[in-house]
């Protein structure tokens, strides 16, 4: 059972140095830095070389998720490889043990809430631009003549969109009465 640590350098976050400290006092032996830039690829790296039974400790929460959704994806594939998660700036929020599963829980609903808020805004804020008549959607991409002229020359469905390089079922919707398609 091993102990690895995970550091991800970002602006306002914890310094480095801090970071690292933290983690060679809670008994990391191997230790995996990410960049500002660039996504969490150590943290991918991290599933590849973790056995089971080994603990990834981390400063806080927030170096290995941007979110409670992302968390929740962290965490769920850190289960399915039966490692565990400690954050220590989180009061030693740790995965492992009868209370890990509790955890996982807990992160779960709360992203479901997250993501239920998040559609719940954006559907709100859809509604009020079209209430006042500023939406218009996505700009119309297919070349709605092109079409037509190609259709009054005998040609079909599939070779139209072969031609003009545009889904087929666009093609079909465009013929079939609707001239506002967005490929």
């Amino acid at each position: 059972m091993a102990r690895i640590g995970y550091v991800r350098d970002t602006d306002g976050g914890p310094p480095i140095k801090a970071q690292l400290a933290a983690l060679r006092a809670n008994g990391c032996g191997k230790i995996f830095f990410e960049a500002r830039k660039g996504g969490r690829r150590e943290l991918g790296n991290i599933l590849d070389c973790a056995a089971e039974g080994d603990v990834l400790v981390v400063a806080s929460l927030d170096r290995v998720a941007g979110s409670l959704s992302e968390l929740a994806g962290v965490l769920a594939r850190f289960q399915d490889r039966k490692v565990a998660l400690v954050a220590l700036g989180e009061a030693g929020l740790d995965t492992s043990g009868a209370q890990g599963e509790a955890v996982l829980q807990a992160v779960r609903s709360l992203a479901a809430f997250e993501q239920a808020s998040k559609r719940e805004r954006k559907a709100e804020v859809v509604a009020r631009t079209k209430r006042a008549g500023a939406y218009r959607g996505r700009p119309a991409t297919i070349p709605v003549e092109a079409v037509r002229t190609l259709k009054a020359q005998g040609k079909g469905a599939t070779e139209i969109a072969r031609e003009l390089n545009i889904g087929r079922a666009s093609v079909y919707r465009l013929l079939a009465g609707s001239d506002r398609v967005s490929g």
